[in-house]
């Protein structure tokens, strides 16, 4: 199985899940930190070795699966901490944000996927200084993103 029907699957699968939400919310950030693998091997192999089916799969399913998982997190596992919380102000306040990083996320993902579709037709991007960089910059934040988002809701998501 390629990492993308890894990632294809785990996303459908979670969206079944009604299990543990810090177990979901574990499973939602794996499945980002696999996204981020596949995306920081794509930007290893720049300027001309890199998978070009690949980088054409993952252009077209790349945006529909990070919505898919943004919109499973803020349905469940936000109103979930909300409702957990004994500080909900605060916790509003800092789900908000998390929603501004999924919309800028989801933007950084629309532009790659863009790049991801050139990957998939060229054999060299046009610019692959900037090419790499745009791969980098959204596994980075992806990842730092996931990170605080892990360490910040896992107490309020878990079985009392």
């Amino acid at each position: 199985m390629s990492a993308l029907e890894f990632l294809a699957k785990g996303a459908k699968k979670l969206e079944a899940s009604e299990g543990d939400p810090a177990i979901a919310l574990a499973m939602v950030h794996d499945l980002q930190m696999e996204l981020c693998d596949v995306l920081e091997s794509i930007a290893d192999l720049l300027p001309d070795r890199h998978d070009r089916r690949l980088c054409a799969e993952l252009s077209r399913a790349l945006v529909p699966m990070i919505i898919r998982l943004h919109r499973f997190e803020e349905d469940v596992l936000f109103s979930t901490a909300l409702h957990r919380s004994s500080a909900a102000e605060s916790v509003s306040r800092v789900i908000k944000r998390f929603r501004g990083e999924h919309s800028e996320d989801e933007f950084r993902m629309e532009e790659l996927s863009e790049l991801l579709c050139e990957l998939g037709r060229e054999r060299q991007p046009e610019n692959p200084e900037a090419a790499g960089y745009l791969l980098r910059s959204v596994f980075e934040a992806v990842r730092r993103h996931c990170a605080y988002e892990r360490e910040y809701l896992s107490s309020l998501l878990e079985d009392l």
